[in-house]
């Protein structure tokens, strides 16, 4: 038992030097928020050179109204939203990684796909996960948010 007393508290000691030395070498930029999002969120927060922006739906800017056009006309907004985000963090949708896209009606996908390829038109697409939860804020038909680097 004493054996493993000494070998667990060796352990201990060799990760908390690790973590010692990891804390030495890695020096973040302080992290902060680039736009306020709501009193619940930040509509983007950036650690080093690294952007992660909230997820965003099809408000026409300074409203809570949703674009018109059905799903393309909301996911056209909600793209020029992120567009938005991305720009205030110093990136661009050029610079996106990778992207979550939330739909309330799988139904809509390739609907949806048309209007994202059209933003995301490069031949080297971000990464990306695609789904219907069913229900989002505000009664919206799609929420995208990215995680992208500075340009």
């Amino acid at each position: 038992m004493e054996k493993s007393n000494t070998t667990l508290l060796a352990v201990a000691g060799l990760a908390a030097a690790a973590t010692v030395a990891v804390m030495k070498l890695w020096k973040p930029k302080k992290e902060r928020s680039c736009i306020p999002g709501s009193p619940f969120y930040a509509a983007a927060q950036t650690v080093g050179d690294l952007v992660f922006v909230a997820g965003q739906i099809g408000l026409k800017p300074g409203t809570k109204e949703l674009a018109e056009g059905g799903i393309k006309g909301q996911t056209r907004q909600a793209l020029e939203n992120l567009t938005q985000v991305l720009n205030a963090c110093g990136s661009s949708r050029d610079h996106v990684l990778k992207t979550t896209c939330l739909l309330h009606s799988i139904d809509d996908y390739d609907a949806f796909n048309e209007v994202y390829l059209q933003f995301f038109d490069k031949p080297i697409k971000p990464a990306r996960v695609c789904f219907g939860p069913g229900g989002l804020p505000l009664g919206a038909l799609v929420e995208v948010d990215a995680t992208a680097i500075r340009a």
